[in-house]
């Protein structure tokens, strides 16, 4: 179960990286033992399985797999000739990839001049039933990805010190959940409608809809905690976002997508923020419309707490119009069309009601 197909080349996301997203996350990543605790790995129950020990295993038929042995070091070049190396990758639907609590990582030593062509686990276009649980991805260009899946799931995982932690393109019905993001250097959790980076020359591939990003503890990353870049009808709840460049971030066209029971506080930059972009002749984005944003709480960040707003070569600029729909949230700054964003409520100036992880 462990042969070689052909491989498509896949996305790597690392855009909007300024130097002050990057030196907040470095600075920052030194505290991860401190504060954070990794979930426990739990394993199937299931011994009925198909071992993977080496780096570069492409799994090509349904079944359970599950690592017996960490992969450290993972540079296993493309057999299509594309400039990427990973460590197990997905080609077939109805897959379970159990980490059995192993690390999987791409670089060691002097390899970093190669980093951004690294992947930890990387899924094939369009495939469906796919679940990758119980373990770490680090040192890689991108830890783990849903290619245009559908009905998929990454769960239960840690993702530290990557490019970015989880990316999911495009797709339909995917769940982000119980992850523990920490110290990439882009986005935690990427949920995107775009090829490559939209801000320098990406494309648009199709919507992302109907996805659950869930209970994923999100700290110390280069950008946002959370980036939602042109997806539809999607739930991003209880989820906390601390201590990253921005909390949470919608951008682009999303629309019909519910932000709830977040917790958002001391980031560098933003709590929960719906970002347009207004560069002419290089990217014009509006602001997301039509999405719900309630009963989160965003406190002690830097630039404002919560924001509905684009950016132009003359710095923010608020609408004209409320565009979304903001209720019960607790915050102290907004950013936004006058009267857009309710009135605070005080729903504890620490925490939320507990749907959130802990940070501990």
């Amino acid at each position: 179960a462990t042969k070689d197909p052909k491989i498509a080349g896949l996305p790597l996301t690392l855009g909007r990286l300024t130097m002050k997203r990057l030196l907040s996350a470095l600075a920052s990543a030194t505290a991860l033992s401190l504060f954070v605790c990794p979930p426990a790995f739990a394993d199937d129950a299931d011994d009925d399985y198909t071992p993977i020990t080496d780096c570069g295993t492409i799994i090509t038929e349904p079944g359970y797999y599950r690592l017996t042995n960490d992969l450290i070091g993972c540079d296993v070049p493309d057999p299509m000739g594309n400039p990427i190396e990973y460590g197990v990758g997905i080609a077939s639907s109805d897959v379970v990839l159990n980490l059995g609590g192993h690390t999987i990582s791409c670089l060691q030593g002097d390899e970093q001049d190669s980093f951004f062509f690294n992947f930890g686990v990387f899924s094939e276009p369009f495939l469906s039933g796919i679940r990758i649980q119980n373990g770490t991805v680090t040192t890689c260009g991108l830890g783990a990805n849903l290619n245009q899946s559908f009905d998929s799931t990454i769960m239960d995982m840690v993702f530290k010190a990557n490019g970015t932690g989880i990316e999911v393109l495009a797709g339909v019905n995917n769940q982000v959940k119980k992850n523990t993001v920490l110290g990439n250097w882009n986005s935690g959790v990427l949920a995107t409608s775009f090829f490559g980076n939209p801000f320098g020359g990406g494309f648009y591939i199709g919507p992302g809809t109907g996805h659950r990003i869930h209970k994923n503890l999100s700290l110390f990353n280069g950008l946002a905690g959370i980036d939602a870049n042109g997806i539809e009808d999607t739930v991003i709840s209880c989820n906390r976002t601390d201590r990253n460049s921005d909390g949470v971030v919608l951008l682009n066209t999303g629309t019909g997508n519910k932000v709830q029971k977040n917790v958002a506080n001391k980031n560098f930059s933003s709590g929960i923020a719906l970002l347009g972009f207004d560069f002419p002749g290089f990217v014009v984005f509006p602001i997301p419309e039509g999405n719900t944003i309630r009963n989160n709480l965003a406190l002690g960040n830097w630039d404002f707490d919560l924001g509905e707003l684009s950016f132009g070569l003359g710095g923010p600029v608020i609408g004209t119009a409320c565009l979304n729909k903001w209720k019960r949230n607790s915050y102290d700054t907004q950013l936004a069309f006058e009267g857009c964003i309710a009135p605070p409520v005080n729903v504890g100036r620490d925490d939320d009601d507990g749907c959130a992880p802990s940070m501990r």
